[in-house]
């Protein structure tokens, strides 16, 4: 019985530290996004290319707004949640309606 008990905790904590490994994961791939975009955003500012700028920011808005979500409903928040989600998923249809906007032109 002792053995089953361990047995079961053990496959328990394996399985928590993946899901906490995938989580970090998540965060740090969210992070590295974030700071690319907005170092893009800042570049294209600088160079006056503001077509870009606006696309850059666009992505950066997104992800941001994801970030939050996500955030919001590991903390319970779901009405939040909720908002952000569809913030990030509006920024994220007018990202990819600006690239292709900026490709066309």
């Amino acid at each position: 019985m002792l053995n089953k008990v361990k047995a079961s905790w053990r496959k328990y904590a394996e399985a928590y530290l993946i899901m906490e490994v995938f989580n970090m994961q998540k965060k740090w791939l969210f992070g590295i996004g974030i700071v690319a975009s907005a170092i893009a955003s800042t570049y294209f500012i600088i160079q006056l290319d503001l077509n870009y700028a606006v696309l850059s920011m666009m992505a950066l808005f997104s992800l941001t707004n994801g970030a939050r979500a996500i955030s919001f409903r590991s903390q319970g928040m779901e009405r939040e949640s909720k908002w952000m989600l569809w913030m990030s998923i509006f920024f994220g249809i007018a990202f990819i309606v600006l690239l292709i906007i900026n490709f066309l032109i």
